[in-house]
């Protein structure tokens, strides 16, 4: 789209005359690069969102990670202190 539009600028000024001087076709060179710059700048932005995003979105999802991992040992460690508790209440009662 935006390349067609660099075109349509280098067409319309070469329509003007068929023979186009070079400081005509110098300014439609620079219309067009600037079409082409703003383009690949607005693309590269976007792209740069896009990546920002899903590191935030990744970095989220490790720290649920992290979190959900911290509850399990937490779990684990106080169903292990619970079955010592029960073991030895129950020790001398087996015996």
């Amino acid at each position: 789209i935006h390349q067609q539009e660099g075109r349509v600028a280098m067409a319309e000024a070469a329509e003007r005359e068929s023979c186009l001087f070079l400081s005509e076709w110098e300014a439609a060179r620079r219309e067009n690069h600037a079409i082409r710059r703003k383009y690949t700048e607005g693309e590269l932005c976007r792209q740069q969102l896009q990546l920002q995003s899903a590191l935030t979105s990744i970095k989220s999802w490790l720290a649920v990670v992290e979190t959900r991992q911290r509850l399990h040992q937490v779990a684990f460690n106080a169903a292990v202190q619970a079955l010592d508790e029960l073991d030895s209440r129950w020790r001398p009662l087996r015996l």
